[in-house]
Formats: structure tokens, C-alpha cells, sequence
């Protein structure tokens, strides 16, 4: 399977929107997967907003291809670090898989935590 990445940024005020789209072509390119973030220069951080995959490519590298993507646009734009808030199980799991540290709540579980990565 041929995932193509596409990224692309807009400004809004003092932050950079961005989204990663995951393409498979089999007749007809068709989008499988999707990452949303925002960067704020000042800070040099990036909040990790959502990251989609369609059920049947789930498990297959998708994910991972989009945020390693992501993640170069985030160096060569100078972010510091990454933060996000895993919500499901498998969230967790993939933050954990792509470098983050997960700090839990007050609730017992680690899910709807603070999940941090730094890149430099």
C-alpha cells in the first residue's frame, strides 16, 4: 500500500494552522487519515489537536507516517516541544509510541492527560 503525505500550513494571528492528509490511491486518490495541529512561534510549542485514521488502515503506518511529517515541518519551523491530550485507549498508546511522555490526571487512568514530547 502507497500512503502519500500532504502538508499544509496557514497563519492565523501569531499561530500557524496545519494539516496532514494521509492519501491512498487504489482507482482514485482517496484520503485515510488526517492531522490537525497548531504552532505558536513565541512559545515554541505545538499543540497536537487530532490525528484521524479510517478504520481499515488503522495499524498499518498511517499514523505514523502522518506525524513524522508533522513532526519535520514542527523542526525546521523551530517548536520546542509538542503537547497533546490522549482520549482514547489507542491514542495513548500511539503518543506513547511516538516519543511522549503521558502524565496523568487526577483520575487514575492516563487518558485525558497531558502528553509532552520535546524535539530538539
Amino acid at each position: 500500500m502507497q500512503v502519500e503525505v500532504d502538508v499544509k500550513l496557514t497563519k492565523s494571528g501569531n499561530r500557524t494552522e496545519g494539516i496532514v492528509r494521509a492519501l491512498v490511491e487504489n482507482k482514485r486518490k482517496r484520503q485515510v487519515g488526517i492531522l490537525e495541529f497548531s504552532m505558536s512561534p513565541l512559545l515554541g510549542e505545538v499543540r497536537l489537536n487530532s490525528i484521524t485514521v479510517a478504520r481499515h488502515y488503522r495499524r498499518t503506518g498511517v499514523g505514523r507516517k502522518m506525524y513524522e511529517a508533522a513532526e519535520k515541518v514542527w523542526r525546521e519551523h523551530g517548536m520546542k516541544f509538542v503537547t497533546a491530550t490522549p482520549v482514547t485507549e489507542e491514542g495513548l498508546h500511539f503518543l506513547e509510541s511516538m516519543g511522549f511522555e503521558v502524565r496523568p490526571t487526577l483520575l487514575p487512568s492516563k487518558i485525558g492527560g497531558l502528553a509532552i514530547k520535546r524535539l530538539s
